[in-house]
Protein backbone atom coordinates (compact mmCIF):
# COMPACT_ATOMS: atom_id res chain seq x y z
CA UNK A 1 0.00 0.00 0.00
CA UNK A 2 1.31 3.45 -0.91
CA UNK A 3 1.67 5.15 2.47
CA UNK A 4 0.62 8.64 1.39
CA UNK A 5 -2.65 7.59 -0.26
CA UNK A 6 -4.70 6.97 2.86
CA UNK A 7 -3.49 10.25 4.26
CA UNK A 8 -5.33 11.87 1.37
CA UNK A 9 -8.50 9.97 2.14
CA UNK A 10 -9.22 9.95 5.81
CA UNK A 11 -9.75 13.70 6.33
CA UNK A 12 -12.71 13.71 3.93
CA UNK A 13 -14.16 10.25 3.84
CA UNK A 14 -17.61 10.75 5.27
CA UNK A 15 -18.34 7.49 6.96
CA UNK A 16 -22.12 7.45 6.94
CA UNK A 17 -23.43 4.71 9.14
CA UNK A 18 -27.15 4.20 8.69
CA UNK A 19 -29.15 2.73 11.50
CA UNK A 20 -29.38 -0.96 11.49
CA UNK A 21 -32.84 -2.30 11.71
CA UNK A 22 -33.72 -3.59 15.08
CA UNK A 23 -32.49 -7.12 15.09
CA UNK A 24 -35.51 -7.81 17.32
CA UNK A 25 -36.77 -6.39 13.98
CA UNK A 26 -35.53 2.67 -17.17
CA UNK A 27 -38.21 1.79 -22.81
CA UNK A 28 -38.10 -0.62 -25.47
CA UNK A 29 -35.27 -2.99 -26.24
CA UNK A 30 -34.02 -0.64 -28.90
CA UNK A 31 -34.05 2.40 -26.69
CA UNK A 32 -32.27 0.46 -23.96
CA UNK A 33 -29.58 -0.46 -26.41
CA UNK A 34 -29.25 3.19 -27.37
CA UNK A 35 -29.28 4.64 -23.88
CA UNK A 36 -27.49 2.16 -21.71
CA UNK A 37 -23.73 2.28 -21.35
CA UNK A 38 -23.76 -1.35 -22.44
CA UNK A 39 -20.46 -0.89 -24.20
CA UNK A 40 -18.89 -0.79 -20.78
CA UNK A 41 -16.31 -3.50 -21.16
CA UNK A 42 -16.98 -4.93 -17.76
CA UNK A 43 -18.11 -8.20 -19.32
CA UNK A 44 -14.81 -8.71 -21.12
CA UNK A 45 -12.12 -10.87 -19.62
CA UNK A 46 -9.43 -8.33 -20.54
CA UNK A 47 -8.91 -6.83 -17.10
CA UNK A 48 -6.19 -7.03 -14.52
CA UNK A 49 -7.16 -9.49 -11.82
CA UNK A 50 -6.30 -8.08 -8.41
CA UNK A 51 -7.94 -10.87 -6.42
CA UNK A 52 -4.68 -11.99 -4.84
CA UNK A 53 -3.91 -8.49 -3.66
CA UNK A 54 -7.40 -8.18 -2.23
CA UNK A 55 -6.98 -11.53 -0.47
CA UNK A 56 -3.92 -10.19 1.31
CA UNK A 57 -5.97 -7.26 2.57
CA UNK A 58 -8.90 -9.50 3.51
CA UNK A 59 -6.59 -11.83 5.43
CA UNK A 60 -4.99 -8.98 7.31
CA UNK A 61 -8.32 -7.41 8.19
CA UNK A 62 -10.14 -10.69 8.81
CA UNK A 63 -13.28 -9.67 6.92
CA UNK A 64 -15.58 -12.24 5.28
CA UNK A 65 -15.39 -10.96 1.69
CA UNK A 66 -13.98 -8.12 -0.38
CA UNK A 67 -14.55 -6.92 -3.95
CA UNK A 68 -13.16 -3.94 -5.87
CA UNK A 69 -13.03 -2.47 -9.37
CA UNK A 70 -11.11 0.22 -11.26
CA UNK A 71 -13.13 1.96 -13.98
CA UNK A 72 -11.51 4.01 -16.75
CA UNK A 73 -14.07 5.54 -19.06
CA UNK A 74 -16.33 2.68 -20.17
CA UNK A 75 -13.94 -0.04 -19.11
CA UNK A 76 -13.42 -1.98 -15.96
CA UNK A 77 -9.66 -2.29 -16.30
CA UNK A 78 -8.95 -4.02 -13.00
CA UNK A 79 -11.12 -5.93 -10.59
CA UNK A 80 -10.97 -8.69 -8.06
CA UNK A 81 -12.94 -10.59 -5.49
CA UNK A 82 -12.06 -12.81 -2.55
CA UNK A 83 -13.53 -14.35 0.55
CA UNK A 84 -16.91 -15.84 1.25
CA UNK A 85 -20.53 -14.90 0.78
CA UNK A 86 -21.14 -16.01 4.33
CA UNK A 87 -18.45 -16.58 6.90
CA UNK A 88 -17.46 -20.25 7.20
CA UNK A 89 -19.92 -21.29 4.48
CA UNK A 90 -17.20 -22.29 2.04
CA UNK A 91 -19.15 -20.50 -0.71
CA UNK A 92 -16.88 -17.96 -2.42
CA UNK A 93 -17.96 -14.45 -3.22
CA UNK A 94 -18.30 -13.90 -7.00
CA UNK A 95 -17.73 -10.89 -9.27
CA UNK A 96 -21.41 -10.83 -10.21
CA UNK A 97 -22.67 -10.97 -6.64
CA UNK A 98 -25.03 -8.29 -5.38
CA UNK A 99 -23.53 -5.84 -2.91
CA UNK A 100 -25.23 -3.49 -0.48
CA UNK A 101 -24.30 0.15 -1.12
CA UNK A 102 -25.73 1.82 1.97
CA UNK A 103 -25.55 5.60 1.72
CA UNK A 104 -23.92 5.39 -1.73
CA UNK A 105 -27.60 5.06 -2.66
CA UNK A 106 -27.87 8.83 -2.25
CA UNK A 107 -26.00 9.65 -5.50
CA UNK A 108 -28.27 7.15 -7.28
CA UNK A 109 -31.39 8.80 -5.86
CA UNK A 110 -30.15 12.27 -6.79
CA UNK A 111 -29.39 11.11 -10.35
CA UNK A 112 -32.86 9.61 -10.67
CA UNK A 113 -34.35 12.89 -9.50
CA UNK A 114 -32.25 14.71 -12.13
CA UNK A 115 -33.99 12.67 -14.84
CA UNK A 116 -37.34 13.87 -13.51
CA UNK A 117 -36.05 17.45 -13.52
CA UNK A 118 -34.93 16.93 -17.14
CA UNK A 119 -38.45 15.71 -17.98
CA UNK A 120 -40.03 18.74 -16.31
CA UNK A 121 -41.80 16.68 -13.66
CA UNK A 122 -40.08 18.44 -10.80
CA UNK A 123 -37.65 21.30 -10.32
CA UNK A 124 -34.67 21.62 -8.02
CA UNK A 125 -36.49 24.61 -6.51
CA UNK A 126 -39.69 22.65 -5.87
CA UNK A 127 -40.70 22.93 -2.22
CA UNK A 128 -42.66 20.42 -0.15
CA UNK A 129 -45.54 22.92 0.12
CA UNK A 130 -45.94 22.75 -3.67
CA UNK A 131 -46.33 18.99 -3.39
CA UNK A 132 -48.59 18.62 -0.35
CA UNK A 133 -51.40 21.18 0.06
CA UNK A 134 -51.74 20.41 3.73
CA UNK A 135 -48.24 21.76 4.31
CA UNK A 136 -49.30 25.23 3.15
CA UNK A 137 -50.98 25.63 6.52
CA UNK A 138 -49.30 22.96 8.58
CA UNK A 139 -45.60 23.28 7.72
CA UNK A 140 -43.47 24.91 10.40
CA UNK A 141 -42.49 28.44 9.24
CA UNK A 142 -38.79 27.73 9.71
CA UNK A 143 -38.97 25.28 6.77
CA UNK A 144 -40.33 28.00 4.44
CA UNK A 145 -37.22 28.13 2.23
CA UNK A 146 -36.38 24.45 1.85
CA UNK A 147 -36.60 22.80 -1.57
CA UNK A 148 -35.44 19.66 -3.35
CA UNK A 149 -31.86 20.85 -3.78
CA UNK A 150 -31.57 21.90 -0.15
CA UNK A 151 -32.87 18.51 0.97
CA UNK A 152 -30.23 16.72 -1.13
CA UNK A 153 -27.47 18.97 0.21
CA UNK A 154 -28.26 18.11 3.85
CA UNK A 155 -29.20 21.71 4.69
CA UNK A 156 -32.90 21.31 5.43
CA UNK A 157 -32.69 21.38 9.21
CA UNK A 158 -34.21 17.91 9.44
CA UNK A 159 -32.90 15.31 11.86
CA UNK A 160 -30.43 12.69 10.64
CA UNK A 161 -32.98 9.95 11.20
CA UNK A 162 -36.49 9.26 12.39
CA UNK A 163 -37.82 6.09 13.96
CA UNK A 164 -37.94 4.33 10.59
CA UNK A 165 -39.26 1.03 11.86
CA UNK A 166 -42.26 2.61 13.55
CA UNK A 167 -43.64 4.83 10.78
CA UNK A 168 -47.34 4.25 10.17
CA UNK A 169 -48.65 2.68 6.97
CA UNK A 170 -48.24 -0.72 5.35
CA UNK A 171 -46.17 0.39 2.34
CA UNK A 172 -42.94 2.43 2.28
CA UNK A 173 -44.54 5.04 -0.01
CA UNK A 174 -47.31 5.62 2.57
CA UNK A 175 -44.84 5.65 5.43
CA UNK A 176 -42.66 8.23 3.70
CA UNK A 177 -45.60 10.51 2.87
CA UNK A 178 -46.87 10.47 6.45
CA UNK A 179 -43.37 11.01 7.77
CA UNK A 180 -43.03 14.15 5.59
CA UNK A 181 -46.11 15.77 7.10
CA UNK A 182 -44.99 14.89 10.59
CA UNK A 183 -41.39 16.12 10.40
CA UNK A 184 -42.18 19.31 8.47
CA UNK A 185 -44.98 20.24 10.85
CA UNK A 186 -42.59 20.18 13.80
CA UNK A 187 -39.77 22.66 14.45
CA UNK A 188 -36.44 21.90 12.71
CA UNK A 189 -33.95 19.80 14.61
CA UNK A 190 -31.18 22.07 13.31
CA UNK A 191 -31.07 25.58 11.79
CA UNK A 192 -32.13 25.29 8.12
CA UNK A 193 -29.18 26.18 5.90
CA UNK A 194 -26.68 24.56 8.24
CA UNK A 195 -25.03 21.35 7.01
CA UNK A 196 -26.26 18.39 9.03
CA UNK A 197 -26.19 14.97 7.38
CA UNK A 198 -29.78 13.77 7.03
CA UNK A 199 -31.16 10.48 5.81
CA UNK A 200 -34.55 12.02 6.54
CA UNK A 201 -33.94 14.72 3.93
CA UNK A 202 -33.36 12.12 1.22
CA UNK A 203 -36.48 10.24 2.23
CA UNK A 204 -38.47 13.48 1.95
CA UNK A 205 -36.96 14.11 -1.51
CA UNK A 206 -37.93 10.59 -2.57
CA UNK A 207 -41.44 11.11 -1.24
CA UNK A 208 -41.77 14.33 -3.25
CA UNK A 209 -40.97 12.39 -6.42
CA UNK A 210 -43.50 9.73 -5.46
CA UNK A 211 -46.24 12.27 -4.89
CA UNK A 212 -45.56 14.11 -8.17
CA UNK A 213 -45.31 11.02 -10.38
CA UNK A 214 -47.71 8.60 -8.75
CA UNK A 215 -44.94 5.98 -8.69
CA UNK A 216 -42.97 4.66 -5.75
CA UNK A 217 -39.33 5.56 -5.32
CA UNK A 218 -38.48 1.95 -6.02
CA UNK A 219 -40.40 2.03 -9.32
CA UNK A 220 -38.78 5.32 -10.28
CA UNK A 221 -35.32 3.99 -9.60
CA UNK A 222 -36.01 1.04 -11.90
CA UNK A 223 -37.66 2.98 -14.73
CA UNK A 224 -35.59 6.17 -14.63
CA UNK A 225 -32.14 4.80 -13.84
CA UNK A 226 -31.59 1.08 -13.49
CA UNK A 227 -33.30 0.04 -16.75
CA UNK A 228 -31.81 2.80 -18.94
CA UNK A 229 -28.34 2.00 -17.63
CA UNK A 230 -28.89 -1.79 -17.91
CA UNK A 231 -28.18 -2.22 -14.22
CA UNK A 232 -29.97 -5.56 -14.20
CA UNK A 233 -28.77 -6.70 -10.78
CA UNK A 234 -30.00 -3.59 -8.95
CA UNK A 235 -32.58 -3.99 -6.23
CA UNK A 236 -33.44 -3.03 -2.69
CA UNK A 237 -32.79 -4.44 0.74
CA UNK A 238 -30.38 -7.19 1.76
CA UNK A 239 -28.79 -8.99 -1.23
CA UNK A 240 -29.64 -12.38 0.26
CA UNK A 241 -32.82 -13.47 2.00
CA UNK A 242 -34.59 -16.43 3.57
CA UNK A 243 -31.43 -18.04 4.87
CA UNK A 244 -30.22 -18.66 1.29
CA UNK A 245 -26.58 -18.21 0.31
CA UNK A 246 -27.21 -17.50 -3.37
CA UNK A 247 -25.94 -13.99 -2.62
CA UNK A 248 -23.64 -12.59 0.07
CA UNK A 249 -24.76 -12.02 3.63
CA UNK A 250 -23.86 -9.01 5.71
CA UNK A 251 -21.90 -9.45 8.93
CA UNK A 252 -21.84 -7.79 12.32
CA UNK A 253 -19.78 -8.23 15.45
CA UNK A 254 -21.54 -8.92 18.73
CA UNK A 255 -20.57 -10.37 22.08
CA UNK A 256 -20.25 -13.81 20.49
CA UNK A 257 -17.98 -12.68 17.66
CA UNK A 258 -18.68 -12.29 13.95
CA UNK A 259 -22.27 -13.04 13.00
CA UNK A 260 -23.72 -13.41 9.48
CA UNK A 261 -27.04 -11.58 9.08
CA UNK A 262 -29.65 -10.83 6.42
CA UNK A 263 -30.92 -7.50 7.69
CA UNK A 264 -31.08 -3.96 6.36
CA UNK A 265 -32.36 -0.46 6.98
CA UNK A 266 -36.12 -0.06 7.04
CA UNK A 267 -37.58 0.09 3.49
CA UNK A 268 -39.01 3.55 4.25
CA UNK A 269 -35.45 4.87 4.45
CA UNK A 270 -34.86 3.61 0.86
CA UNK A 271 -33.86 6.86 -0.93
CA UNK A 272 -31.09 7.33 1.62
CA UNK A 273 -29.60 3.85 1.67
CA UNK A 274 -31.17 0.51 0.69
CA UNK A 275 -29.91 -0.17 -2.87
CA UNK A 276 -27.90 -3.26 -3.76
CA UNK A 277 -26.28 -4.25 -7.09
CA UNK A 278 -23.21 -5.96 -8.54
CA UNK A 279 -19.87 -4.17 -8.75
CA UNK A 280 -20.21 -4.29 -12.55
CA UNK A 281 -23.53 -2.47 -12.44
CA UNK A 282 -22.17 0.07 -9.99
CA UNK A 283 -19.32 0.57 -12.47
CA UNK A 284 -21.93 1.44 -15.14
CA UNK A 285 -23.25 4.18 -12.89
CA UNK A 286 -19.72 5.47 -12.30
CA UNK A 287 -19.06 5.40 -16.06
CA UNK A 288 -22.27 7.34 -16.65
CA UNK A 289 -21.15 10.03 -14.24
CA UNK A 290 -17.79 10.15 -16.02
CA UNK A 291 -19.84 10.79 -19.18
CA UNK A 292 -17.83 8.04 -20.82
CA UNK A 293 -20.64 6.40 -22.82
CA UNK A 294 -21.43 8.45 -25.93
CA UNK A 295 -25.09 7.61 -25.25
CA UNK A 296 -25.09 9.25 -21.79
CA UNK A 297 -26.60 12.42 -23.25
CA UNK A 298 -29.80 10.55 -24.10
CA UNK A 299 -30.53 10.21 -20.40
CA UNK A 300 -29.01 13.44 -19.11
CA UNK A 301 -27.06 16.08 -21.00
CA UNK A 302 -23.40 16.75 -20.16
CA UNK A 303 -24.46 19.96 -18.44
CA UNK A 304 -27.06 18.13 -16.38
CA UNK A 305 -24.53 15.51 -15.29
CA UNK A 306 -22.02 18.24 -14.48
CA UNK A 307 -24.63 20.03 -12.37
CA UNK A 308 -24.99 16.90 -10.22
CA UNK A 309 -21.31 17.11 -9.41
CA UNK A 310 -21.36 20.64 -8.01
CA UNK A 311 -21.31 21.46 -4.31
CA UNK A 312 -24.07 23.39 -2.67
CA UNK A 313 -23.32 27.14 -2.92
CA UNK A 314 -21.05 28.56 -0.26
CA UNK A 315 -20.06 25.07 0.95
CA UNK A 316 -16.74 24.65 2.69
CA UNK A 317 -14.49 21.78 1.57
CA UNK A 318 -15.10 18.97 1.76
CA UNK A 319 -18.41 20.10 0.34
CA UNK A 320 -21.61 18.16 -0.31
CA UNK A 321 -23.79 18.19 -3.44
CA UNK A 322 -26.23 15.79 -5.01
CA UNK A 323 -25.27 12.61 -3.15
CA UNK A 324 -21.54 13.29 -3.40
CA UNK A 325 -18.88 14.61 -1.06
CA UNK A 326 -16.89 16.99 -3.25
CA UNK A 327 -13.29 18.04 -2.74
CA UNK A 328 -9.99 18.18 -4.64
CA UNK A 329 -6.94 15.92 -4.88
CA UNK A 330 -3.73 16.51 -6.84
CA UNK A 331 -3.52 12.87 -7.98
CA UNK A 332 -7.00 13.22 -9.49
CA UNK A 333 -6.14 16.40 -11.36
CA UNK A 334 -8.51 18.44 -9.25
CA UNK A 335 -12.09 17.69 -8.24
CA UNK A 336 -13.04 14.31 -6.82
CA UNK A 337 -16.44 12.97 -5.81
CA UNK A 338 -16.66 10.39 -3.08
CA UNK A 339 -19.00 8.69 -0.66
CA UNK A 340 -19.12 5.75 1.67
CA UNK A 341 -22.10 3.74 2.79
CA UNK A 342 -22.92 1.23 5.48
CA UNK A 343 -26.10 -0.28 6.81
CA UNK A 344 -23.85 -1.53 9.66
CA UNK A 345 -23.58 -5.00 8.07
CA UNK A 346 -21.83 -3.92 4.81
CA UNK A 347 -19.42 -1.16 3.83
CA UNK A 348 -19.03 0.45 0.37
CA UNK A 349 -16.70 3.17 -0.90
CA UNK A 350 -16.62 5.03 -4.24
CA UNK A 351 -14.21 7.64 -5.61
CA UNK A 352 -15.00 9.41 -8.90
CA UNK A 353 -12.25 11.41 -10.64
CA UNK A 354 -13.81 13.22 -13.64
CA UNK A 355 -10.63 14.86 -14.93
CA UNK A 356 -8.89 11.50 -15.04
CA UNK A 357 -11.99 9.71 -16.41
CA UNK A 358 -11.55 7.18 -13.63
CA UNK A 359 -13.46 5.67 -10.71
CA UNK A 360 -12.51 3.43 -7.79
CA UNK A 361 -15.05 1.12 -6.12
CA UNK A 362 -14.73 -1.22 -3.14
CA UNK A 363 -17.18 -3.18 -0.99
CA UNK A 364 -16.87 -5.57 1.93
CA UNK A 365 -19.71 -7.60 3.43
CA UNK A 366 -19.19 -6.52 7.00
CA UNK A 367 -19.99 -3.52 9.10
CA UNK A 368 -17.11 -4.19 11.50
CA UNK A 369 -15.09 -1.22 12.79
CA UNK A 370 -12.26 -2.02 10.35
CA UNK A 371 -14.57 -2.22 7.29
CA UNK A 372 -13.82 1.40 6.45
CA UNK A 373 -10.07 0.75 6.55
CA UNK A 374 -10.48 -2.44 4.53
CA UNK A 375 -12.18 -0.55 1.71
CA UNK A 376 -9.57 2.23 1.98
CA UNK A 377 -6.83 -0.35 1.43
CA UNK A 378 -8.65 -1.82 -1.57
CA UNK A 379 -9.06 1.69 -3.01
CA UNK A 380 -5.35 2.30 -2.47
CA UNK A 381 -4.55 -0.92 -4.36
CA UNK A 382 -6.74 0.19 -7.26
CA UNK A 383 -5.04 3.57 -7.28
CA UNK A 384 -1.65 1.90 -7.51
CA UNK A 385 -2.84 -0.12 -10.52
CA UNK A 386 -4.18 3.04 -12.16
CA UNK A 387 -0.92 4.89 -11.57
CA UNK A 388 1.07 1.98 -13.02
CA UNK A 389 -0.78 2.27 -16.37
CA UNK A 390 -0.45 -1.51 -16.64
CA UNK A 391 -4.03 -1.60 -17.88
CA UNK A 392 -3.41 0.81 -20.82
Amino acid sequence: MVPDILAFYRPILHHVTLRKCSIAPLLTLLSLALIAPSKLRAQQATFIDISKKLETIRGDEKVPGLIAALVVGERIVAQGVCGERKLDSGIPMQLDDKLHLGSCTKALTATMLATLVAEGKVNWNTSPTEVWRILKTQQHPDFEDINLEILLAHRSGLAKDVDWWHLTGKKPVTQRARMVIEVLSAPPEHPPGEYVYSNTGYAVAGAMAERLTGKSWEQLMQSQLFSPLSMTSAGFGPPSRNEETDQPWGHVIDEDGVKAVQIDNAPSLGPAGTVHMSIRDWAKFASFHLQAPASSEELLSPNQIEALQQPFPDSKEPAYGFGWIITRRAWAGGKVLTHTGSNTTWHATIWLCPKKNMALLAVTNTGAPNAHRTCDRAISTLLQVWRSKAWD
